[in-house]
């Protein structure tokens, strides 16, 4: 009867260590007390070998001035000075990626009261320049 008291106590030793293990490397502690209960030693090196998940990353706070910009139709003017648009900023960077739009390339939105520059409008400087195409 005491083998069998011996035997059990060695059971819950060998998954309290399993658990152990298994909370400090991010993992759920009470399924790898049972991992280690019933498989003894092979459920602590599973514990140590086992990959903890990833920690899913904080989602950035998006710039408030970025989507600002998206929220605009755009218009601009072309080389030859013929209006495209409405587009949306994404289509707009696309044309400065490809070179149809350029820093002296003129733009326009609702909320402007003129046509302006890329390169003097507040905003869009900091997104169109040549080292960002």
């Amino acid at each position: 009867m005491l083998f069998y008291y011996l035997v059990l106590i060695a059971w819950c030793l060998l998954g309290s260590i399993s658990s152990r293990i298994a909370k400090k490397r991010g993992l759920h502690p009470m399924t790898w007390f049972f991992v280690g209960f019933f498989f003894g030693i092979f459920g602590i090196a599973a514990a140590l070998l086992w990959k903890a998940p990833e920690q899913e990353s904080t989602p950035e706070t998006p710039d408030p001035l970025l989507l600002s910009l998206r929220r605009k139709h755009w218009y601009y003017l072309d080389h030859d000075k013929n209006q495209l648009g409405p587009v949306s900023f994404d289509n707009l960077k696309r044309a400065f990626r490809d070179e149809r739009v350029t820093g002296s390339s003129y733009v326009w939105h609702e909320e402007l009261e003129d046509w302006q520059r890329i390169e003097e409008t507040e905003g869009l400087k900091d997104y169109f320049n040549p080292t960002t195409r």
